[in-house]
């Protein structure tokens, strides 16, 4: 049977049609509640899907629980099944070298998923990662402790980074987490009956890298951001004190207006920089050590 298979297939090949493997149906009945997490993200699991065909999902809690590359994320909404594809489809965090080469200072740790996924990477030693708002920190928790081995090497604290210490108010909607911040997000001008003031505490980014850098002047750091906005303060502040040059890499997500500002401030820590422009007011900066 096994043979007459591969008989047809290679007659359909050089025919010119082209075979494509058919992906189990998805019932959504089995999903309950959360049915509509996965309804609504569906486009986004179906990529994850196509590169990653071990890909699992169960219902969890109250949300869905993904399992990739044996890893375990705690799901609520569909924002973090982007978020997923962004990370595990994409790529935009996956860092090749030497064997625990680098640490990582995750600003914008979200629910987890960046720490884990750097976790899992040969070449990353820690990950200190920083999530201000309460709700969202506790997913994250969640998430590591789904996770027991790869979250030995995370150090996770609950406050925020900028250029200076304050208290300070956030819009939040557990729908939005990845959204919260600084950035006028969609959905803090609608009147959506889920948004919720919440507050923050917000510590100084010389302080915190400082202290951590200092505590291993022998290692080497990179620096991840997806802060919503306060990417401009922090990498101001680190360009103003001359701590820009204790990292050996930069990747940050830029919101809000044209990154022509952090590309000066880095270039002038003698950075290399590729962009990645999503549009007028989002993308990516990849900066190296020149």
């Amino acid at each position: 049977m096994v043979k007459i298979n591969l008989f047809i297939a290679r007659l359909l090949k050089s025919a010119g049609y082209k075979l494509t493997r058919m992906g189990k149906p998805i019932n959504f009945e089995e999903f309950g509640s959360s049915a509509h997490i996965l309804q609504n993200g569906l486009y986004f699991y179906k990529s994850l899907l196509k590169k990653h065909r071990s890909l699992e999902v169960e219902k969890y809690q109250e949300g869905l629980l993904f399992i990739i590359n044996n890893v375990k994320h705690y799901v609520t909404s569909s924002e973090e099944i982007f978020i997923l594809n962004e990370i595990y489809t994409n790529d935009c965090y996956m860092i090749i070298g030497k064997e625990k080469s680098y640490n990582v200072i995750d600003i914008g740790m979200n629910v987890g998923f960046s720490a884990l996924f750097f976790s899992q990477l040969p070449t990353i030693k820690e990950v200190f990662g920083f999530e201000p708002v309460p709700q969202t920190y506790a997913q994250a928790l969640e998430n590591f402790s789904l996770n027991p081995d790869l979250a030995k090497n995370i150090k996770s604290f609950n406050f925020g980074i900028g250029n200076e210490n304050r208290k300070e108010q956030f819009v939040y909607n557990h729908n939005f987490k990845g959204s919260v911040g600084t950035v006028e997000a969609t959905f803090k001008k609608s009147n959506d009956e889920n948004n919720e003031i919440v507050d923050v505490e917000i510590k100084d980014v010389n302080n915190i890298t400082s202290e951590i850098i200092s505590e291993r002047p022998l290692e080497k750091f990179i620096l991840k951001l997806d802060c919503e906005g306060a990417e401009f303060e922090i990498i101001e502040s680190l360009s103003i004190n001359h701590h820009l040059s204790k990292f050996e890499i930069i990747i940050l997500e830029w919101h809000i207006k044209e990154p022509d500002e952090l590309i000066s401030w880095l270039l002038d820590a003698n950075f290399v920089i590729h962009r990645n422009m999503r549009n007028e007011t989002l993308g990516l900066l990849y900066a190296f050590k020149s």
